[in-house]
Parts: C-alpha cells; structure tokens; sequence
C-alpha cells in the first residue's frame, strides 16, 4: 500500500462525507501499521476541507455534523494504537466545555478525540456551561496551572460597553434624518436594567445576560501560575496593548510570555479569519512547554 496515496484519498472520502469507505480505509491503514498519527493528521486536513465547502456554501450544517460523525468514528477506531504508541508522552491536561448558551458541540468533539488522540487528558464539561463551573473547576486543582489566553477580555463591562455601541451606530445611522432622535449606550443600558431585551448584532441581550458580563473581571491568583502564556492580533510593531501591559504587572514575569503576533485585530474583522500566525504562534509555546 503505498501510504502517500492512501492518506490522500482518505482526505478525499472524509471531505466527500463517504463514510464507510472512509472507515475501511482506516482500518486497511492501521492493519498496514501507518502511523496513528499520520491517519489523524489527515483527518484534520480533510475537517479543514469540509470547513472550507461550508463557508463557500457548498455544504450545509448537516454536512457538518456528518463529517464531524466520520471523524469521531476514526478516532475512536484509532484510540487504542494511540494510547500504545504514546504511552510515555502524557502531554498534559485540557478542560472543554461549550459556552453558556451554547449547545453546539461539533468541533467540541472533534477537538476532544483529537486531543484524546495526542495524549492530553480532557475533561469534558458538556453544552451551556456556566462560566462559573470552568472557574470552579480549576480552582480546585491542585497543581500549579499553565494558561494560555487568546485576546483576553479583561473586563466584562468595557467589553460590554464595545458591544452596545455596534447598537448605537447602528441606530445613527437609522436616525440620520431624524436629528431630534439619538441614542448612547447609557440609555441602552438603563433599557437593559427595566427588562427590555434589545438585539445587537444578531445577538438577544438580556438583563441577566449582562448583568452578569458587566460584573466579570479576568483575575488569576499569581501564586498557582506555572506558566502564562497571552497571545494578542494586531500590529506587533504596536506592542501589546495598555490595558495588556497593566494586568501583566501582577503577573509573575519569569512565569510569563506575552507576544504580538501580526494580523487584524478581533474587532477589525467583519468575517471569520483564520489567523495563522496565532496558531503557529500557539503551537510554538505549546511545544516549549512540552504539551
């Protein structure tokens, strides 16, 4: 068999969402002794074609759900040479969990048999976890925590306060003829507080909703910090940013990297973007802490 060509047209049958030849493949490729690794590898580059059908419109949502059911089934198929040939290469600990609100777990399970799949021990928290369960549960870990944060929100209110203004832009430009009618996100808020629903950007805010962000702050004790790693998008030329550099100061900084890597801020996007250098950057202080 030769391997190459095997592991492409597995790609080929993933990406076409050919679910039982994807799965002979498989097994043919592990009878034949290819590397576990390599057939995951493949796996994910064909997650990434079926991905990139879905956004040019060539998928729909199920053709999701049947590719991410294809790659499970591969995992779990592989789970067992997986565990054998990394025996001795624990790479470390992950805690997964869809966030409050959300019940989607596609990719969530796809990352979790491809974490299980690299050696990582994954503690599973489920859909519409409360952000105070993923708090609760690091605390009580007893070992000293390695993080590593992708473009933290330190706080809940200005973070709350950059959405609300979508709102206010877009009400101006709705009002433009009407120079009696104007809006800012104080009055938005106190429409918030008298229980009033609005919708910004697609998205239902809530009283409780944002009575909760609004009270959310990014803390970390500095004595369970082993390792922090804070990876910001944007000019790398321009350095992290103030409020960045601010929160760091209580931060061990032998325990501490924090890195600009280049390309458009979260807030300069209109679309999703696939950003790189921030994954690059994320596998390189992965790998340097051994995970």
């Amino acid at each position: 068999m030769d391997a190459d060509q095997a592991l492409l047209q597995l790609i080929a049958h993933i990406a076409d969402l050919e679910e039982p030849e994807a799965l002979r493949l498989t097994q043919a490729l592990s009878d034949a002794g290819i590397d576990a690794g390599a057939i995951v590898q493949a796996c994910e580059r064909a997650m990434r074609e079926v991905g990139q059908r879905y956004e040019q419109e060539e998928y729909y949502l199920s053709g999701l759900i049947m590719a991410g059911e294809i790659m499970r089934e591969i995992l779990v198929a592989l789970q067992p040479r997986l565990q054998t040939e990394r025996e001795n290469q624990a790479s470390g600990r992950v805690l997964l969990g869809t966030v409050h609100g959300d019940i989607h777990d596609i990719g969530k399970g796809i990352l979790k048999g491809a974490l299980g799949c690299w050696g990582y021990s994954v503690t599973d928290l489920g859909v519409n976890v409360p952000p105070e369960r993923f708090v609760e549960h690091v605390q009580a870990q007893p070992a000293p925590a390695r993080v590593i944060f992708w473009q933290p929100v330190l706080s809940g209110d200005a973070y709350l306060g950059q959405f609300l203004r979508l709102k206010v832009a877009a009400q101006a430009l709705a009002t433009a003829a009407e120079p009696g009618v104007r809006a800012d996100t104080r009055a938005l808020r106190d429409r918030l507080a008298a229980g009033e629903t609005l919708e910004v950007a697609g998205y239902a805010l809530t009283a409780a909703l944002t009575d909760g962000l609004a009270r959310a702050r990014l803390e970390l004790d500095p004595a369970r910090i082993e390792r922090l790693v804070w990876l910001e998008v944007g000019r790398t030329e321009s350095g992290l940013m103030p409020a960045s550099r601010k929160w760091l100061e209580g931060m061990p900084a032998e325990r501490t990297v924090a890195e600009v890597v280049e390309g458009p801020a979260c807030w300069q996007t209109q679309e999703t973007t696939e950003s790189h250098a921030l994954i690059a950057a994320t596998l390189s202080r992965l790998a340097e802490a051994g995970c």
